[in-house]
């Protein structure tokens, strides 16, 4: 089947991008700055040439009508290296911020008295995010002339202090060691579970935040997890353009700005077999991290009722057509912050 491709936020960077991952999977020698920041990006986080070959097969399939209007000259084999993507001052990535802090302004740490209560709380040693389930807002199609057969795919990023990048990519449902779909899915219906862990760091590996991108597939005729591959390699491309493009960026920011990548990459990457709903990125500084482990678990209501799916934030995705839920913890455990009265 083909896929309905989306408009393309950053084509200069995207064809750049295929470009090198081409001359990766070809086994050349990098032909400029920027496809050796690729290749040793690539290499230190385990991305094989099979694996790069796999994508670029994916972008060579689409048709060439399309490739040459939204790429130009770029958007083929042929193509001639250019100097790579342009460099972005920090600044430049600052208005990307994402994630929802707003749930926190309704906590607040305990004061008066209480804040020596504070002073002895135990610093975090690791913190993790843990998928809980999912909600159909608006199930794909027309409602009731059949359901959606849904998975989930969720990739988490950090980037450690010695700069090395940490991604973990996991399908969902999982349980007992093995994924599987979410089958009969229609609006207005919530999957509970199983709950599995995304993504856990120890806070002395950690530089700064995490990101967690959440990929809705439905299931038709492609292999769930051979798109979970495609998807943890589509990520870290995404990753490794992002930190050659703002080389003075913190690694939060570089996270940011890799966010912006990842669905103009899956967009173009990704095998045609099954459908992607949508895709949603978020990214979480350690602080919201901190706030979050410490903040109550909150019920998703949808049309005023509870749908048991206690979270700490959100990812929504293609208008909310479907809400997946996250919660955060922290080890060790540390007191809740107070409710703030209104």
């Amino acid at each position: 089947m083909s896929r309905a491709l989306r408009p393309t936020r950053n084509p200069q960077s995207v064809a750049l991008a295929i470009m090198a991952l081409r001359a990766y999977a070809s086994d050349q020698q990098p032909r400029n700055d920027f496809e050796a920041h690729i290749f040793n990006a690539l290499r230190q986080m385990d991305v094989a040439q099979g694996d790069a070959t796999r994508l670029v097969r994916n972008f060579d399939r689409l048709s060439p009508i399309v490739r040459r209007r939204v790429f130009g000259a770029q958007g083929f084999a042929d193509a001639e290296p250019s100097n790579g993507v342009p460099r972005r001052e920090p600044r430049d990535v600052l208005h990307r911020r994402t994630g929802f802090p707003g749930v926190l302004r309704r906590f607040q740490r305990p004061g008066g008295p209480a804040a020596e209560i504070e002073e002895q709380v135990l610093a975090p040693n690791r913190y993790g995010v843990r998928y809980k389930g999912m909600h159909c807002i608006d199930e794909t199609g027309w409602d009731r002339l059949g359901s959606d057969e849904v998975y989930i795919i969720t990739s988490a990023v950090h980037i450690t202090p010695d700069g090395q990048n940490e991604v973990e990519t996991i399908r969902h449902p999982f349980q007992a060691g093995e994924s599987g779909v979410y089958g009969d899915v229609d609006s207005g219906e919530t999957r509970v579970g199983p709950v599995a862990s995304c993504w856990s760091a120890l806070v002395a590996d950690l530089d700064g935040g995490m990101s967690i991108t959440t990929n809705v597939m439905e299931h038709d005729e492609g292999d769930p997890d051979a798109y979970r591959d495609e998807v943890d390699k589509a990520v870290k491309l995404a990753i490794a353009v992002a930190s050659y493009a703002c080389p003075e960026c913190a690694p939060i920011l570089v996270l940011i700005d890799a966010s912006g990548l990842v669905t103009d990459f899956f967009n173009w990457l990704l095998g045609t077999g099954d459908d992607v709903i949508g895709t949603s990125t978020v990214v979480l500084e350690q602080a919201d991290l901190e706030n979050y482990s410490r903040t109550p678990l909150r019920d998703y209501f949808r049309n005023q009722q509870p749908t048991g799916l206690r979270h700490h934030f959100l990812a929504s995705v293609n208008d909310n057509d479907y809400v997946a839920t996250f919660e955060v913890t922290r080890d060790p455990r540390a007191p809740l912050f107070e409710p703030v009265v209104e």
